[in-house]
């Protein structure tokens, strides 16, 4: 019961720094005359980011083989995206889509492999 409420503490910190940066990011755009190529490009770094601190959160607090456990935390936060994207926004799943969510994994799991090393 212990792991759940330090994954349930580490995921619900990862949905504020993505809710966080995308509401900071959206209201910077509001306030000033940026791109959205440049908005979209500061969300997507913000959100490797947030995949990348959710990886390393998980990594420090694994005994071993920190890959496989940032793999999974990964795999499981974009499968909950893919799914929520899928509901509110219809299911649309494109090259640059893959990518994407490919990328997020990979995230976490550099993260996680830092976090293990950083015990």
């Amino acid at each position: 019961m212990n792991n759940w409420k330090w994954y349930l503490k580490d995921v619900l910190l990862f949905m504020g720094i993505v809710l966080g940066v995308t509401l900071l990011i959206s209201t910077l755009s509001f306030f000033t005359n940026i791109s959205s190529k440049i908005i979209s490009l500061l969300i997507l770094i913000g959100v490797i980011g947030a995949f990348f601190f959710l990886g390393y959160q998980a990594g420090r607090k694994a005994s071993s083989k920190g890959y496989i456990v940032g793999l999974g935390v990964g795999a499981v936060a974009v499968l909950v995206m893919f799914i929520l994207s899928a509901i509110f926004w219809g299911f649309h799943l494109g090259l640059s889509k893959i990518i994407y969510y490919v990328v997020l994994i990979l995230s976490s799991t550099i993260g996680s492999m830092v976090g293990i090393n950083k015990k």
